[in-house]
């Protein structure tokens, strides 16, 4: 379940529902139960035996999905083996798209931030009217820094990655194989379900992601 490959994903539909803003878009498991279960394992680990290679690895997962509520690069690294951890660290650094992407400087201040607010709640719903003002504001003020921070907070509210199952989980020593299915929802568009076939490795005693991205 590498964080690349989803984050691409979120990017990319980000990229279509902005541009053009300006003028008038059997070994399978709930995960969330196996959280629950991994959690209050590890609440109690001093009474309980620990957990099984499994329960770590399906908790390893939720874990990696919640990432994406906080878009946290550390998290994610923390997360990931060491071969990857420096990519893992740094995958959140392009997330936002070019303020460009919305129109030029002369396009974005002759349509108004009221006109461009208006163009932009259907397409980033759930996020607050205020907070896509905030960014309309900071395009028609061609502001980047304020619409870097502003538009953050938007993909934060309208990305989601759900993982919905966890299976021929294979493990051989310290290394280890999985199927995972996850469904990742941007905005308004339609939901994207996908299955990988991921790699994890077992480095100072924790489970960590090592599946390469994509074009590796």
């Amino acid at each position: 379940m590498s964080a690349k490959p989803l984050l691409t994903g979120i990017i990319a539909t980000l990229a279509v529902v902005s541009v053009g803003c300006a003028g008038s878009g059997s070994g399978e498991r709930n995960v969330e139960s196996a959280t629950s279960t991994a959690a209050s394992g590890m609440d109690s680990a001093t009474t309980q035996a620990p957990l099984s290679d499994e329960q770590q690895i399906r908790a390893l997962y939720a874990e990696m999905a919640a990432v994406f509520d906080s878009w946290d690069g550390q998290r994610v690294a923390d997360l990931t083996c060491a071969k990857l951890r420096e990519k893992a660290l740094h995958v959140f650094d392009d997330a936002v798209p070019p303020l460009t992407a919305f129109g030029s400087p002369e396009e974005l201040k002759a349509t108004g931030v009221d006109q461009i607010t208006t163009n932009l709640l259907p397409k980033l719903s759930p996020a607050s009217e205020a907070e896509i003002r905030a960014v309309a504001s900071a395009l028609v003020a061609n502001d980047n820094d304020a619409y870097t921070a502003a538009m953050l907070q938007v993909m934060k509210k309208g990305s989601s990655v759900r993982v919905d199952k966890v299976e021929n989980i294979a493990i051989n020593g310290d290394t280890a194989t999985a199927d995972s299915t996850t469904t990742r929802t941007v905005f308004t568009e339609p939901p994207q379900t996908e299955t990988t076939h991921d790699q994890l490795v077992r480095e100072d005693g924790r489970w960590k992601d090592c599946t390469p991205p994509d074009n590796e």
